[in-house]
């Protein structure tokens, strides 16, 4: 007997059942696929994160190993041409607030922002240092030659000594010249105050 001839209908609808089964097969696919995907990507979020926060321990431990070796640096300097100034520059981010303090050579008290002090004679400038700097050393930059007149003598305070800033609750730095010079410096010279932190208590073996 020969086959029974298949209605068009139910091939249309056979054809149609093998289209949606291939569609949804297909969807089952690239759904899967692309969880895959995603977790691929979130498992790389994931790594790139530990490794962030592994890089920020290990600068956070770098940081605290040489926070005794790291210097905060003031530029200090006296202007070569009039309106003669005494120029002091915190050369890294301030706590105190200040990253410059301009105060005129001839006169004496407070600067403008009230973290400068010039004495009466000018003789003597004093300034705030930032917190936990105030272990200091002046260094010379540029001053042509040795001028037994200008001889600069360094002091600098915790803070319970710090008269000429009341109520600012800081540490300071007072340099003198006591040479025979007019003035703290002579118009061009500049120096530069190192200051470190020290370790408040001994760790570590015993020598």
């Amino acid at each position: 007997l020969l086959p029974r001839q298949i209605p068009v209908c139910t091939m249309l609808r056979f054809c149609l059942l093998l289209l949606v089964l291939f569609v949804v097969a297909d969807a089952q696919t690239t759904r899967c696929c692309a969880k895959t995907q995603a977790n691929g990507i979130i498992s790389q979020l994931n790594r790139l994160t530990s490794m962030t926060n592994s890089a920020n321990k290990m600068l956070a431990s770098i940081k605290k190993q040489l926070v005794y070796a790291m210097a905060h640096q003031y530029y200090i300097y006296r202007s070569c041409r009039a309106p003669y100034v005494y120029n002091v520059i915190a050369m890294f981010k301030n706590s105190r607030g200040w990253q410059y303090i301009n105060i005129p050579w001839n006169k004496n008290g407070r600067s403008t922002g009230g973290n400068g002090w010039v004495s009466k004679d000018r003789k003597e400038l004093q300034f705030t240092l930032d917190k936990g700097y105030w272990n200091c050393g002046i260094f010379s930059v540029e001053d042509d030659n040795i001028n037994p007149a200008y001889d600069h003598h360094l002091a600098t305070d915790a803070g319970n000594n710090c008269k000429n800033f009341k109520g600012l609750k800081t540490h300071c730095a007072k340099i003198r010249n006591a040479g025979s010079g007019s003035g703290l410096m002579n118009a061009c010279e500049e120096i530069i105050l190192r200051c470190y932190q020290i370790p408040r208590t001994m760790k570590g073996k015993a020598g």
